[in-house]
């Protein structure tokens, strides 16, 4: 990676010709000029033709181009802006605070497992107000079961 940054840091790969970018100044230029820089590289890496698409992932926000991307970020904004993180803070800090606290009766722990994914989880759930309906435990066992 600190080769790239000082050699090459804007660098097409192979395959498929998706560029590698790996300083703050150049991701910006990449992001405000999707016209050469798209998104549309995401959907070879993750949904190449040649794979049954069955066994394809899903593409993210961020692998998105505007317009898609404008109006699902708009969407999202009303949900992720700072009033509704301020209102979620003490729900946030209570959900960390009792996740560490189990860490710490564990001798050995996968941090993924033990407090990565169920913080987010809980943390995204409540703020989106779906955790009555749908947890993302749900959504996590249905695409990463065989």
């Amino acid at each position: 990676y600190q080769y790239l940054r000082q050699h090459a840091p804007v660098h097409q790969v192979s395959p498929g010709g998706l560029w590698a970018i790996s300083r703050h100044k150049d991701i910006l230029y990449a992001l405000e000029h999707y016209n050469l820089f798209s998104c549309d590289g995401y959907s070879q890496l993750l949904q190449p033709k040649w794979l049954r698409k069955d066994l394809w992932q899903d593409l993210f926000l961020v692998m998105e181009d505007p317009p898609c991307q404008t109006k699902h970020r708009s969407l999202l904004a009303k949900v992720f802006c700072k009033s509704e993180l301020i209102k979620a803070m003490p729900f946030i800090k209570q959900t960390a605070k009792t996740l560490t606290l189990e860490l710490k009766e564990k001798q050995q722990i996968d941090y993924i497992d033990s407090f990565a994914f169920p913080y987010v989880s809980a943390v995204i759930t409540y703020i989106t107000g779906t955790k009555e309906v749908q947890c993302l435990d749900d959504i996590f066992m249905a695409t990463n079961s065989p």
